[in-house]
């Protein structure tokens, strides 16, 4: 007799806990379920055709950008030749005077002459101006 007047007690001392938390719970999930803005006004639904049509459309409208200095949308061809165009490649991109000569170890890039390549390698921090790995040493291609 004595345990079940005390599970009843303790059942009776959570049973407003548990009422005031189902409320409070149905009270949030009726705000969250309501649509945002006027509860008067009834929301359109959207049609199929509207939304498919929406979505490929920007969200502003285009600005043409007027450029001064020549640079456009469409870029002009080239005015250099397929020619020239693969003899830069090869040049030297540090001092381009002379042809990519020589490659760094450990690193394989080759975008130097050898003349630019031992200066590098003589200065104190001897970094490969590509990917900043230190330079071990510098091999001369064979033309």
């Amino acid at each position: 007799m004595n345990v079940l007047v005390a599970v009843v007690s303790f059942a009776s001392q959570w049973f407003p806990y548990f009422v005031i938390a189902v409320v409070l719970l149905g009270v949030f999930y009726c705000l969250l379920k309501q649509p945002a803005g006027n509860g008067d006004a009834e929301q359109e639904p959207i049609r199929h055709q509207d939304a498919t049509g929406r979505e490929t459309e920007p969200l502003l409208p285009r600005k043409e950008a007027f450029f001064s200095y020549g640079a456009t949308e469409e870029q002009p061809e080239s005015s250099m030749s397929q020619a020239e165009d693969s003899n830069i490649d090869k040049m030297c991109k540090i001092c381009y005077d002379a042809p990519c000569s020589c490659f760094f170890i450990p690193c394989g890039h080759c975008f130097t002459c050898f003349t630019c390549a031992t200066r590098i390698v003589e200065e104190e921090n001897k970094a490969c101006p590509v990917c900043r790995r230190l330079i071990h040493r510098v091999r001369r291609l064979d033309q």
